[in-house]
């Protein structure tokens, strides 16, 4: 099957073979395949199985075939209107809407249509019926009949030409072919074309009998319309359009039309007159062209053409009488301008040898000297009814007979008053007498209308007016473009001098203006937001208070300046206060605020902050906002909170602005001291362990999120015991109160409970306050590599960290901000960004147990812990602490941390499997990532094999552990760490990888 068949797939050679192309859609069918359902092909040409999806077979492209023929007979596709869109094509094709093939054809061309275009396939024909339909066309027995009463015709036309031997002028010219060829005709005389009328002026009287005029005026019709089908084609060629002005029809000098628009007479004979005289011209004869000729009558005109068309060699005009042209219209016409335009052709060198097509098998018609086409019931052509089908035949029949379809006017009955004919009487040459005499006249009632009131008058009077002034218009042409010129150079140096002053004054209030904008949007961004704080709840940070000889300090809130709160922070030991400092430390108390405040701000989730303790540029109101979005993500998540519903709004006036402290220089003084934040966890007594063992001089700085913890803790007491051989008087004590009974009734049984303090950030916040106050040139934090990864949970198309301020993201933030905004030489980093936390285990363990400060007994990171002293044994932190180290710990040494065996617990199982699950949400704790805990647990595996929870998973185990080995060796290059700490904090890299 071709599947696309359609006129624009098939071809035809220079030697007249016809091709079908383009069989890039064809499908081959075998001998058990009969049916195919792909959709594809042309819309226009596709069957309506096709369009429905069905199954379709040989039978589709007979339907496309069948489309074919009809536009072969059509012009054009059955299915096409203007306007048609896909759909409604579509839907024709499905009911088979389209016009039938009207009657001038055959009943076996519009059968054979009708049946290959059926709606249902079965009713189609193969390819073979329609193979043989067209070898089964009418017999040659009738095209026999036809040819026998067609030469019937022609041979009573040439008797009554016989027996009329009485012609006309005209008459004996137009038959001067069947004369011999030495046989010259003799010009009519003066007076002979003084009497001669155009033959549509004629009475019909005149003309003899009535039927053998009728069979001669056909006779002459045909011929007239076969040389004018050369004369066209030949005068497109010439481009006659230029010259006339307008197009004509193909049959525009061959007979006067009985459809509208008509054309006069005079108008023809004008047409004719002008394309001959262009035709002459052409030819070399320039006086032809003469405007002189335009006042003289139709004959003498008509004369001068023919004389001049015989100077210029165009011997074959001689033959034809000037009265005959006068009409415009008939052979005589169509001859002369013929041999005209063939003389201009060949002048021009054009190719004028027809096309050679090879024969074609088919039965033709033998020519016949007089073009009389009748039907089957011997009626003649000639009755001017219907639309007839014929072939033309002439001295050259051989090459230039082709098919034309004529359509004609239909003829009405003479009591049909309303459509019959009406045809005019006037004479032609009277009616240009009577306009040559009125002309002078109308001309004279124009310009009269003119000079009275030229703007109500018509346009053709409008433009003689602009005609008449056209000489001064160009006259006056070069003086106005020398002033237009002068003027645009005006112009031109205006504006190049006004760019010049626009760009000095954009350069000299550049800043100015940009000030203008940004003053103007924050302007505009305060006044709506303190609209919105007038109408919307708010949480204030009203003010900080610092006693400098008690070390306290007070930071006091307030929701909607009503119910208040505050919370207070100690500190003790080696500081000092100087006035230069006083500030600065001022501005780290306003910073630990905001760290405070998300404490008391989970109570009440109110869309708006207002900041009256001091100022905050918009930058570092864009830092927190961000953060607190960040940080408080996992308590917006769990609560189905908006992610952006937190907005500062800072009330302090700009003047009360902190400034930053500026460079100390210690560095370079040889001052070099790191600050170590030093808690109760993991972390931060490894950074110890590092730090201790190195040659840089460093602080431990004690941070406690309870009221007197270092005294109510047996673990704080002993940690900072075992440290004090080591810091001596040179820690520092931090203890943050936050248990404000006021806050805890407003918040005790609402549905918004606290999730996810920002802990870390408060804790590099008041290292800030501690450097600044000792002199420390670095801060050295605890955060390890997997706080980077989140919890798989995405919030509003933000991912939900529990630990984001103990990520990388928030330590280069911040390290960028202290330096900005807070001291400019204080380094900020963390100690243990590079290792994942199975690293930091190993080293935890392993120098706990091979020093005398064993941390192992009395460190706690379980934040569920009740009273702050013992492991829970029931939350996600338990459960990942325990799996790292009973990596590295004997079954003892955990039971003495823990207090019993979590692996063989099994409340414990399902927080284990919580932590491994790759793709689930991961416990809402500070945890490792599920690679770390694989690889836990497959080295717990190799050391405690017996235990519960490890056999019961051990081929798991062991299939994902194994592969992650490389953990242990694996570097993080994205980190903070100074050049002079690197190589001691690398220790748990390189010793692990061996």
């Amino acid at each position: 099957m071709h599947r696309d068949l359609k006129p624009a797939n098939i071809f035809l050679t220079l030697k007249g073979v016809v091709k079908v192309g383009d069989l890039g859609l064809g499908r081959y069918l075998s001998e058990n395949t009969i049916e195919a359902r792909s959709k594809v092909g042309t819309p226009l040409y596709m069957s309506p199985e096709v369009l429905r999806g069905e199954s379709y077979d040989w039978k589709s492209d007979v339907w496309s075939m069948g489309c074919i023929l009809y536009e072969l007979a059509m012009l054009r596709s059955p299915f096409k209107s203007e306007g048609l869109n896909l759909v409604g094509l579509f839907q024709k094709i499905n009911k088979g809407y389209y016009e039938a093939i009207p009657e001038v054809y055959s009943d076996h061309l519009s059968g054979l249509v009708k049946r290959m275009i059926s709606l249902t396939s079965s009713d189609r024909p193969s390819v073979q019926e329609v193979w043989e339909y067209c070898r089964t066309r009418p017999s040659s027995a009738i095209l026999q009949e036809r040819m026998r009463r067609h030469q019937a015709a022609a041979d009573n036309n040439n008797e009554a030409v016989i027996e009329n031997p009485e012609r006309s002028t005209r008459s004996r010219n137009n038959r001067r072919k069947l004369a011999p060829e030495n046989e010259t005709p003799s010009r009519p005389s003066s007076s002979d074309q003084q009497q001669e009328t155009p033959p549509q002026s004629r009475p019909p009287s005149s003309q003899g009998d009535i039927g053998n005029g009728v069979t001669e005026e056909l006779i002459r019709r045909k011929h007239a319309e076969a040389r004018m089908e050369l004369l066209f084609e030949r005068l497109k060629i010439l481009g006659y359009e230029n010259v006339l002005k307008k197009r004509i029809s193909p049959t525009h000098f061959v007979s006067d039309s009985r459809t509208l628009p008509r054309v006069l007479p005079q108008s023809r004979f004008e047409d004719m007159c002008t394309l001959s005289q262009w035709l002459i011209s052409l030819l070399g004869n320039e006086s032809c062209t003469s405007d002189d000729q335009n006042n003289d009558p139709p004959v003498v005109a008509a004369q001068k053409i023919l004389l001049a068309a015989e100077k210029v060699g165009v011997s074959a005009v001689a033959q034809l009488s000037a009265p005959a042209l006068t009409s415009g219209l008939g052979i005589e016409v169509c001859e002369l301008l013929d041999a005209l335009s063939t003389a201009v052709v060949r002048g021009k060198e054009y190719c004028t040898t027809p096309p050679q097509y090879p024969k074609e098998l088919v039965e033709t018609l033998d020519s016949c000297d007089e073009l009389d086409v009748t039907d089957d019931e011997q009626h003649s052509s000639c009755g001017w009814a219907g639309e007839s089908t014929t072939s033309l035949a002439c001295e050259d029949d051989d090459v230039f007979s082709r098919w034309i379809v004529v359509k004609e006017e239909n003829q009405h009955p003479d009591d049909d008053k309303e459509n019959v004919m009406i045809h005019s009487s006037i004479d032609p040459v009277a009616w240009e007498h009577e306009r040559r005499r009125m002309l002078p006249k109308l001309q004279a009632v124009l310009q009269d209308k003119l000079q009275r009131c030229p703007i109500e008058s018509s346009w053709r009077v409008r433009l003689i007016l602009v005609q008449d002034q056209a000489g001064s218009i160009v006259a006056g042409q070069e003086d106005m473009r020398h002033e237009i010129a002068q003027i645009e150079a005006s112009r031109q140096q205006q504006a190049d001098q006004l760019e010049r002053y626009e760009k000095q004054l954009n350069d000299r209030f550049l800043r100015t203006r940009r000030l203008y904008h940004e003053s103007k949007t924050r302007l505009t961004k305060s006044l709506g937001e303190m609209q919105s704080v007038q109408t919307e709840s708010f949480l204030t940070f009203e003010s900080i208070q610092f006693d400098a000889e008690s070390r306290i300090a007070t930071f006091r809130f307030h929701f909607c300046g009503g119910r208040r709160f505050q919370a207070t922070m100690s500190l003790a030991g080696p500081l000092q206060y100087p006035d230069e400092t006083s500030l600065a430390v001022h501005n780290a108390l306003l910073h630990i605020g905001l760290c405070i405040l998300p404490w008391f701000w989970m109570g009440y989730n109110c869309k708006y902050i207002r900041i009256e303790a001091g100022y905050l540029n918009p930058e570092q109101v864009h830092f927190w906002e961000e953060f607190y979005q960040n940080v408080l993500s996992e308590y917006l998540y769990l609560h189905g909170l908006d992610r952006d519903r937190l907005h500062i709004v800072v009330d302090a006036p700009a003047s009360k602005a902190l400034p930053v402290l500026s460079e100390r220089k210690l560095e370079q003084q040889g001052k070099t001291k790191v600050l170590v934040p030093l808690g109760g966890g993991k972390d931060s007594l490894v950074v110890y362990q590092l730090l201790s063992s190195s040659d840089t001089p460093c602080a431990w700085l004690h941070v406690g999120d309870r009221p007197q913890e270092f005294e109510r803790s047996w673990r704080f007491k002993e940690i900072v015991e075992m440290t004090q051989s080591r810091t001596g008087d040179s820690a520092i004590r931090c203890e943050h109160n936050m248990e404000d009974k006021t806050w805890e009734r407003e918040v005790a049984g609402t549905r918004y409970q606290p999730a996810g303090h920002p802990w870390a950030a408060l804790v590099a916040f008041d290292s800030v306050l501690a450097a600044i106050l000792g002199g420390f040139t670095h801060v050295a934090v605890g955060n390890e590599r997997s706080a980077n990864y989140g919890n798989n949970v995405v919030h509003e198309g933000r991912p939900v960290n529990h630990q984001y301020d103990k990520s990388f993201d928030f330590e280069s933030r911040a390290h960028a901000y202290i330096r900005k905004y807070l001291v400019e030489d204080l380094h900020y980093f963390s100690a243990l960004q590079h290792l994942w936390e199975v690293q930091i285990a190993r080293t935890f363990a392993n120098r706990s147990l091979e020093s005398s400060e064993n941390f192992l007994p009395v460190f706690l990171s379980c934040n569920e812990a009740p009273d702050g002293d013992k492991w829970c044994c029931k939350c996600a932190k338990c459960a990942f602490v325990f799996i790292l180290l009973s990596a590295w710990c004997s079954e003892a040494q955990l039971l003495e941390i823990f207090g019993e065996n979590l692996f063989e617990k099994q409340s414990m199982f399902p927080e284990f499997l919580s932590l491994l699950d790759d793709e689930g949400v991961k416990p809402m704790e500070c945890v490792g990532t599920a690679s770390e805990t694989w690889l836990s647990l497959f080295l717990a595996l190799q050391a405690h094999g017996n235990f519960t929870f490890l056999k019961d998973h051990e081929q798991e185990i062991r299939q994902k552990g194994a592969q992650l080995m490389h953990l242990l060796s694996d570097y993080n290059n994205e980190h903070l760490l100074p050049e002079f700490l690197e190589a001691t904090l690398r220790q748990p890299v390189m010793t692990l990888g061996a």
